[in-house]
C-alpha cells in the first residue's frame, strides 16, 4: 500500500490505487455508519425524554444544540453515500484501468466529499458551542444546595451530557471522513508506473 510519508514507496500502480480506494471507501463508510448509528439513537432517546418529560427550559437537550447536533446527521448521511462512491470507484479502476493522470471526474468526486465533510464538521462545532455553552451557564448558575430543592431546567442532567457526547460523535464521523477524502486525494496525485 502506498506510503506518503515514506518517499521510497515509488509511484503507485492501478492495482494500489484500487486497493487505496477499496480499503479506504470501506473503512470510512463503516466508520462513519457506526458513529452515525450511535449519535442519531442518542438524539432520538435525549428528543423522547424531553418531550415526555415536559421540561423544556433551557438545556443542550431541547434547544439549539440538540437541532444543531441533528442537522449534523444529514451531511453524515450525504458522506456515507459518498464513500459508498469511492468504493464503487474502486470498482471502475479495477475493470478498466486509469490513465496516467487522474480522472477529472474522480478528483471532483473527492472535493464534493471533502466539501460534504467540512460542512459537517461546521454544523457540529457551532452546535458543539451551543450545547457547551448551555452546560457551562447552568454549572455556573447552579447553586450548591440546588440539588436538594432545584429550580426547573437548572441542574445538568444526564441527557445533557449525552446530547454532547452524540454531537462528538458526529463530529469525529465527520473528521474520520475528511481524512479519509484527503488520503484519497494524496493517492490519485501521486505519480502511477505502468504495470
Amino acid at each position: 500500500m502506498f506510503n506518503p510519508f515514506n518517499p521510497r514507496s515509488g509511484p503507485l500502480t492501478v492495482q494500489q490505487v484500487v486497493q487505496n480506494f477499496r480499503l479506504t471507501g470501506w473503512i470510512g463508510l463503516w466508520t462513519q455508519v457506526a458513529l452515525g448509528a450511535v449519535s442519531g439513537a442518542i438524539l432520538l432517546f435525549a428528543q423522547v425524554t424531553q418531550t415526555g418529560s415536559g421540561d423544556q427550559g433551557a438545556t443542550p437537550g431541547s434547544g439549539f444544540g440538540l437541532v444543531l447536533a441533528g442537522l449534523g446527521l444529514l451531511p453524515l448521511g450525504v458522506g456515507i453515500f459518498w464513500f459508498y462512491r469511492y468504493v464503487g470507484i474502486a470498482k471502475q479502476l479495477a475493470s478498466g484501468g486509469s490513465p496516467a493522470r487522474p480522472r477529472p471526474g474522480v478528483v471532483q468526486d473527492l472535493k464534493i466529499g471533502l466539501g460534504v465533510s467540512i460542512a459537517g464538521l461546521l454544523i457540529t462545532t457551532i452546535g458543539a458551542e451551543a450545547i457547551m455553552g448551555t452546560l457551562a451557564a447552568k454549572s455556573l448558575t447552579q447553586a450548591a444546595g440546588a440539588v436538594l430543592n432545584p429550580v426547573q431546567g437548572s441542574l445538568i442532567r444526564p441527557v445533557d451530557i449525552f446530547v454532547a457526547q452524540a454531537n462528538t460523535n458526529t463530529s469525529l464521523a465527520h473528521l474520520v471522513g475528511l481524512v479519509c477524502s484527503l488520503w484519497l486525494l494524496q493517492v490519485v496525485y501521486t505519480p502511477r508506473s505502468h504495470e
